[in-house]
């Protein structure tokens, strides 16, 4: 069972586009244990929307973020062509596409030549979470070795992503930039339960582990323009404070088990974006 509640108003306007969050749970795109640097997150990737993840690792193992099925592989290239100067030839990325059960989509770009099909992955095959799925590379429109991360819902099914590229939000092989999708923020399992999404300059460790969420959560802190928080336990969350006021732009989800209690005095603002999922703390969709 899921309950959006996003509130809007005419004469609203939110400085910042500010994204939701995802309501399936995934995982770091790495083998557990590898050490990864957010190098930028969807507020500071330009495009916004996106993730890149950066490792010391050498040759580093790329895994499904969450259980899906393959819906298309690029793997033929092997040429980096970023120049530095603002002209990028996205057009010859590497990148594997995965369709969830949950609607949502990831896409992981710049994998090594032929990684894909070296790790044994074929398309349409059914991979759970944690599934090697190639290697990192910098493949295309590439600086360094990095994995470029993104999950979104699409629009239109039928037309969820861009073949060339890979873009999961915009028809760049056009020059259209149509919008094909909404750009979400990954809630993120194995990092710990203070904060369950990754932003620009965090160091975490890659992990397939299930979080040890509480049972029961009291929410008492309200949320400025722009703030972010998930909210995730077992059994059931409750907010407490009056009154507890969630600003414009800001952006929250709660994930329980069981139930989620807004007592009196709770407030969602005019163009925030409040999430609720009635979904195991642990479950991936």
């Amino acid at each position: 069972m899921c309950i959006f509640i996003t509130s809007c108003c005419m004469t609203f306007q939110v400085t910042a586009q500010h994204y939701e969050f995802s309501s399936g749970l995934y995982q770091l795109p790495y083998a557990d244990l590898t050490e990864i640097h957010v190098f930028s997150d969807v507020y500071t990737h330009s495009p916004r929307g996106k993730y890149d993840l950066l490792t010391p690792a050498s040759n580093p193992t790329v895994v499904a973020a969450a259980d899906g099925w393959v819906r298309w592989i690029q793997e033929s290239f092997d040429t980096t062509c970023h120049n530095g100067s603002g002209n990028c030839c996205w057009e010859y990325n590497n990148f594997v596409i995965i369709e969830h059960p949950n609607g949502e989509w990831s896409n992981y770009t710049h994998m090594d030549f032929q990684s894909v099909s070296g790790a044994g992955i074929v398309l349409n095959q059914w991979i759970t979470a944690g599934t090697p799925i190639g290697t990192e590379g910098t493949v295309g429109c590439s600086t360094e070795d990095h994995v470029h991360f993104e999950v979104s819902r699409p629009f239109d099914v039928s037309v969820p992503f861009d073949t060339i590229g890979g873009f999961l939000n915009a028809r760049s092989s056009d020059g259209s930039q149509t919008p094909l999708g909404e750009m979400l923020i990954p809630v993120i399992k194995g990092i710990g339960m203070m904060k369950s999404y990754i932003s620009a300059g965090d160091v975490v460790f890659a992990s397939s582990a299930q979080d040890n969420c509480p049972a029961n959560l009291n929410e008492g802190s309200g949320l400025g323009n722009g703030q972010l928080l998930v909210a995730r336990a077992d059994a059931s969350i409750y907010t407490s404070g009056s009154p507890l006021i969630y600003g414009a732009g800001s952006t929250s989800i709660f994930r329980s088990g069981q139930s989620v209690v807004l007592r009196p005095g709770f407030q969602a603002q005019s163009g925030s974006k409040f999430h609720v999922i009635i979904k195991a703390c642990n479950s991936g969709y």
